[in-house]
């Protein structure tokens, strides 16, 4: 009975061995089949386990998913800063661009801007509430300058009422157009006529900016340069049997220490002939400038010629090219 006994409990022993030696087992497989699992470091001193950083990955975005424009900003040439500081129009319906490509707004025709920069197919521009942005180089209207002043259009001139010149407003028909300029471009230019007419759109060409009226009535020279009234003076024109012409002249041809040959003893300081009649602008050696601008001149003017002071003449000579226009009107 002892042994049995004996046995018994070497049984209970062997039993209780194996169950130890499979649980080891069990665990060791475990650990095996888990081997490829992300491991966990812990941190000295914690018992919060940190887990290894994953490695970067570098993500492609795919170039069919970007803006064209915005491509086409950063694959073309580099831009350039502009130094000039004048500003442009823009074209009718353009649009504005972000960094990204992305349109900002639509800007309507005529809305100014300044140029900061461009690459040749885009300029980047800033419009006057601040906001910037890029727009194609083929939008803006080149050369923008705000006049508000006058020009003289000559007769035949056609103006229109769109800038692309298809829809005729009219056409000037007599010499003594003188017209309100609002703006030029390379382009186009918008102007009014003094009838009170909506705006109007002529070729810049057609426009003459630097011009002289003489009006026989008030004997006075207005003097134009850049569409801008610069200076005034008195007249003395033709007397009452020999009258000035009336018309629309240009300036033929210029000279300085002139001797009227046909009037010996008689010299101008500045003679600048203008029209088929023999008349020009030019002042009078020994003339009595002071009686300039009234009606002296119906019994003691000139011969037709349109005289003044010595400073008027110089400055006409300094100032005016051959080519360019003289309004001679009286009403």
């Amino acid at each position: 009975m002892k042994n049995l006994k004996i046995n018994k409990e070497k049984i209970i022993s062997l039993l209780l061995a194996g169950s130890i030696v499979l649980c080891i087992n069990s665990c060791t497989r475990q650990i095996k089949n888990n081997k490829d699992t992300p491991k966990e470091t812990f941190t000295i001193g914690t018992s919060t386990p940190v887990l290894e950083e994953p490695a970067t990955i570098e993500e492609t975005i795919p170039t069919e998913t970007l803006s064209p424009v915005y491509l086409e900003l950063v694959n073309g040439p580099a831009f350039e800063a502009i130094d000039d500081n004048k500003e442009s129009s823009l074209a009718n319906n353009t649009d504005l661009y972000d960094n990204d490509g992305a349109i900002i707004c639509n800007l309507y025709e005529n809305q100014l801007c300044s140029k900061i920069a461009t690459n040749g197919k885009y300029t980047f521009i800033s419009l006057s509430d601040g906001t910037t942005g890029f727009v194609l180089s083929s939008t803006l209207m080149s050369n923008y300058q705000k006049i508000d002043g006058s020009g003289f259009i000559r007769q035949g001139t056609n103006l229109y009422y769109d800038k692309e010149f298809t829809n005729l407003a009219y056409t000037v028909t007599d010499y003594d157009q003188i017209f309100y300029v609002d703006f030029t471009t390379d382009e186009y230019a918008g102007v009014f006529d003094y009838d009170g007419r909506e705006i109007m759109y002529v070729r810049p060409s057609e426009l003459d900016k630097d011009y002289i009226i003489v009006d026989l009535d008030s004997q006075q020279m207005d003097c134009y340069l850049d569409y801008k009234l610069v200076a005034s003076w008195g007249t003395r024109t033709g007397k009452n049997s020999s009258p000035t012409h009336p018309g629309a002249f240009d300036i033929d041809w210029k000279a300085k220490d002139w001797e009227f040959t046909t009037y010996p003893g008689s010299y101008a300081k500045y003679w600048i002939p203008i029209n088929e009649y023999g008349e020009g602008i030019h002042d009078l050696i020994g003339d009595d400038e002071q009686n300039y601008g009234n009606y002296a001149y119906q019994l003691d003017g000139s011969h037709g010629c349109i005289r003044v002071p010595a400073a008027a003449s110089e400055f006409v000579y300094d100032n005016y090219e051959v080519g360019d226009m003289v309004l001679v009107r009286k009403k």
